[in-house]
């Protein structure tokens, strides 16, 4: 490609394929709940010190319009998440459920998910159970995805798995290997 060409094409994505007016509701939906979704870094800390949970000082956070509602850089502490050019997030107007969601996904994605090899489908039912149980004061109507495989509920209704959840992570995956 000579430089004319790439000329052209930079030209064409930046107005035809990205235009960063599609991204300003989102961006401002994002900005009026960013003091709620500080407010839970303590707890974030707090799980950290207890059994080492992922947690960045800073996250980068990017919006597409296209993809899975969000998606994860678990190394980088970075975050994807779905608007529309409405401001619309898979949940609805309001980002914040998703953004948690997807900062508990990191803050587990090496201690406990790789630790222990577990699926996909296990994994996003212990983040859905791991939101609603620690986070209900601010997402009062969160809703648990129905497609999470229940076999790991009996492990996490202790009132005590989330301050040890690789432990009770760990039982799970020691009974399943008994079978």
């Amino acid at each position: 490609m000579n430089k004319k060409d790439f000329g052209k094409l930079s030209k064409l994505i930046s107005e035809k394929i990205y235009n960063k007016n599609d991204y300003s509701t989102g961006i401002k939906n994002i900005k009026k709940v960013l003091p709620e979704i500080e407010g839970i870094f303590s707890k974030f800390e707090e799980f950290h010190r207890k059994w080492d949970f992922k947690f960045f000082k800073e996250y980068k956070l990017f919006l597409t319009l296209y993809g899975a509602g969000g998606s994860y850089e678990a190394d980088k502490g970075e975050i994807t998440i779905l608007t529309t050019k409405t401001g619309e997030f898979k949940r609805g107007i309001n980002p914040i459920g998703t953004i948690i969601h997807e900062l508990v996904h990191i803050g587990i994605e090496e201690r406990i998910i790789q630790k222990y090899n577990i699926p996909q489908i296990i994994k996003e039912r212990i983040v859905d159970k791991f939101v609603f149980a620690n986070f209900k004061d601010i997402l009062p109507n969160y809703i648990i995805q129905n497609f999470g495989d229940k076999t790991i509920d009996k492990y996490l209704e202790d009132k005590n798995c989330w301050e040890n959840l690789p432990y009770f992570v760990e039982k799970y995956v020691e009974d399943l290997d008994r079978k």
